[in-house]
């Protein structure tokens, strides 16, 4: 029940001024203690925006602890003309810490012009040599973190590609996953305001990411992907369907740099040979051997071979 609420909640075309909400939440809370002066039980001291945290939290794909329970990120929102409803203080609380840990030329002037190149999907690139690796860990909710989980500020967003390899935080897709963050998705196409658009810019990449069941498998077994649908299939048709019809920015693109450096090690030729050979006659410790052995009998043959034959020329 509790989910259905919340996901009715999350509609962008439900949300009311957040100024609304907080006044009678302090109504609300300034006549349970007129009421009941010598029982605090029904009354709450805590913020707003702490308990709307604590009742979305469970709908969120990927807990931030270090950006969930960040203050002056919801303080700044505040100061710049508040938060608008409920939508945009989710939004808020979802933002990875800072910027810069994106790897996108978001407001670059230099990418203006320039063109992003698609990328493959996840079978192709582990074609190519790309291996793929989670990072961060995936809660169950806010009741779920812990003393040492407040340190942790791997958000949803922080994809990164360096020398073949591409981390992904991990995170999970439930019965709420697709409406959360396709209303997020709504919001920044809606406001002009919000940049960057990180969940458009996620949709758009992940897209490209996966084109299959197959590319969905592999970021599972990798631990990428927590699938509580239990259909690859269906974890397939989300991504592929969540950005249709979105618009979205080369120039603020937050995984530019990100796509650009993965199509130059895809464009490398030595790259694919090498994975090839990986694939074909290294992928298991029996192949290893035995691919070592049938190279060191080519060599011995050929060796064999020119000193039987150097003896008939001298």
């Amino acid at each position: 029940m509790k989910i259905q609420v919340c996901r009715d909640l999350m509609l962008i075309e439900n949300q009311l001024p957040y100024f609304i909400l907080r006044e009678l939440y302090d109504l609300n809370n300034n006549y349970n203690k007129v009421v009941e002066e010598d029982d605090d039980e029904n009354c709450s001291n805590e913020p707003f925006s702490n308990l709307a945290m604590l009742v979305f939290s469970d709908m969120f794909p990927k807990l931030c602890p270090a950006s969930i329970f960040n203050s002056k990120a919801i303080e700044e929102e505040e100061k710049r003309g508040g938060i608008k409803h409920l939508l945009h203080l989710v939004h808020i609380l979802c933002r990875p810490n800072a910027i810069k840990s994106l790897e996108g030329n978001y407001n670059s002037m230099s990418a203006i012009d320039e063109v992003m190149e698609p990328m493959r999907c996840v079978k192709e690139l582990e074609e190519a040599g790309i291996t793929f690796e989670k990072i961060g860990k995936v809660y169950a909710g806010i009741d779920s973190l812990d003393a040492d989980s407040i340190v942790d500020n791997v958000s949803l967003f922080d994809i990164k590609f360096n020398n073949g390899l591409m981390e992904i935080p991990s995170f999970k897709v439930e019965d709420s996953t697709d409406s959360f963050l396709r209303n997020l998705i709504a919001y920044e196409q809606h406001s002009c305001e919000v940049r960057p658009k990180y969940f458009t810019d996620y949709a758009v990449f992940m897209d490209q990411l996966i084109n299959t069941y197959e590319d969905v498998n592999v970021l599972r077994r990798n631990g990428i992907i927590v699938n509580l649908l239990g259909d690859d299939g269906q974890v397939t048709t989300l991504f592929n369907k969540l950005g249709d019809g979105v618009i979205t920015s080369n120039s603020n693109f937050v995984y530019l740099g990100t796509c650009n450096k993965v199509n130059q090690h895809c464009g490398k030729i030595w790259n694919v040979v090498m994975a090839k050979l990986r694939h074909d006659y290294f992928n298991s410790p029996w192949a290893t051997v035995s691919t070592i052995a049938a190279v060191v009998l080519l060599i011995l043959t050929i060796i064999q071979t020119i000193a039987s034959v150097v003896p008939l020329y001298s």
